[in-house]
């Protein structure tokens, strides 16, 4: 029962930037959604990602689908293979938080996000 401030990305440029270059490290109260048209496998890429991330797939009813902790950010932009996640069901959005994020809220695979505006 958190509520959380989160940054909307839900163009195609908006997703493809997204946390790319940011220096700072988001806070434990907010994230960045991910917005996608459909429900699909989406896979991110952590390149020019300064930080780790929690990252978390859920589906149009809030559903959590798939769960990243401390996703490694890529190290070596010449091996995509250690640092790109993908989810394994269909989701239509992707939380995208610092790492710890996922602890500090308690979340599980069995959680439920409620998103009140987009």
């Amino acid at each position: 029962n958190h509520s959380i401030s989160t940054e909307i990305a839900e163009t195609p440029a908006e997703r493809q930037r997204w946390l790319t270059f940011r220096s700072e490290e988001l806070p434990l109260d907010s994230a960045l959604l991910l917005v996608y048209d459909k429900p699909d496998l989406y896979s991110l890429w952590l390149l020019n990602i300064q930080f780790n991330l929690d990252l978390i797939w859920f589906d149009d009813a809030g559903n959590i689908v798939y769960i990243k902790e401390d996703a490694m950010r890529c190290m070596n932009a010449l091996d995509a293979s250690q640092c790109t996640y993908k989810n394994t069901i269909s989701a239509k959005y992707v939380l995208a938080a610092t790492t710890g994020f996922i602890d500090y809220h308690n979340i599980t695979k069995d959680s439920k996000i409620k998103l009140v505006s987009i």
